[in-house]
């Protein structure tokens, strides 16, 4: 079964199949779905590029502070990391003392379409915590890049709210 619902003014599909459920939101050429199992956000980012993609969470609508996984596909082989948005740059959030908790990440290309799946707890526990349990509403960013390098710019960033 699937379904659209309007999420703080944003068109949120969601899907229930086999007991688990998926909401996806899409902006701007970047599809992100998710969904909760074992105290953890499973994640799935796609989007019409070679660079990298990249979702963030923030409980305020601002890009400081906002925690964010930002992953590339290079030579098929996948490779993501957790950063925090110091405006006007980022960094690994390992190198601000905090803990990155994530885990499964996995990712390829089809064509110029990159994906990235991953999966993060639902609390870090440490001073850059975002809480994504299901039901909390976050500011949600969606970017991607045209260029694996971290370091370079998106090509597209949007930010949207949404229950999670």
């Amino acid at each position: 079964m699937s379904w659209l619902a309007t999420v703080l003014g944003e068109t949120v599909a969601s899907s229930a199949a086999a007991g688990s459920s998926s909401r996806t939101v899409e902006a701007d050429g970047i599809s992100f779905t998710w969904s909760h199992k074992a105290g953890r956000l499973h994640g799935r980012l796609s989007a019409a590029t070679t660079g990298w993609l990249a979702v963030g969470f923030n409980d305020q609508r601002k890009l400081r502070g906002t925690r964010f996984v930002i992953g590339r596909v290079v030579n098929g082989r996948a490779h993501a990391e957790v950063h925090i948005a110091r405006v006007p740059d980022h960094a690994e959030v390992g190198s601000f003392g905090g803990v990155s908790g994530l885990a499964d990440v996995a990712g390829g290309r089809s064509g110029n379409e990159t994906w990235l799946t991953f999966s993060l707890p639902l609390r870090s526990g440490d001073d850059f915590q975002i809480d994504l349990s299901p039901g909390r509403t976050v500011h949600l960013m969606l970017a991607w890049s045209i260029a694996p390098d971290f370091d370079h710019h998106s090509r597209v960033r949007e930010h949207r709210d949404v229950v999670l």
